[in-house]
């Protein structure tokens, strides 16, 4: 079971990547953005990163997507947000003109589908070690 502080945690992150997420339809919708904005949501999903890598193992083997409905829904967003990729790269690439905000929005949501993938280890982790228990 998880933490109720670990789970205020991963709420409040949720909300923030949706909030991160409608500002980039908004910009491929055609509003204006603020890159200083979207480079700070970058930075804020490379720290989430790195928090929460330094306390899982070193990858050293291929990761097949399974576990309990937790991790499972992380690995079916992780997918959508990869997917989601592709079609903007293609979206961007089918425009007649390139702007610098396309690249951030881009590794915006490479970095996002990293974060996604690493929560899924970790909660993969976690339900290992309760089944030791």
């Amino acid at each position: 079971m998880m933490e109720p502080q670990h789970f205020l945690v991963v709420l409040e992150l949720k909300k923030t990547i949706q909030f991160h997420l409608y500002l980039i339809m908004a910009y491929l919708s055609g509003a204006k953005l603020d890159a200083k904005q979207v480079v700070n949501n970058l930075t804020y999903i490379e720290k989430s990163i790195q928090q929460r890598e330094t306390i899982l193992p070193k990858l050293i083997r291929f990761v097949l997507p399974q576990g309990s409905e937790q991790t499972a829904r992380l690995h079916v967003a992780r997918t959508i947000v990869r997917s989601a990729e592709r079609r903007i790269v293609q979206y961007i690439n089918n425009k007649n003109k390139k702007v610098k905000n396309d690249d951030i929005i881009l590794r915006y949501l490479n970095r996002l589908s990293d974060l996604l993938f690493i929560l899924a280890r970790k909660y993969s982790k976690q339900e290992v070690a309760m089944k030791e228990v």
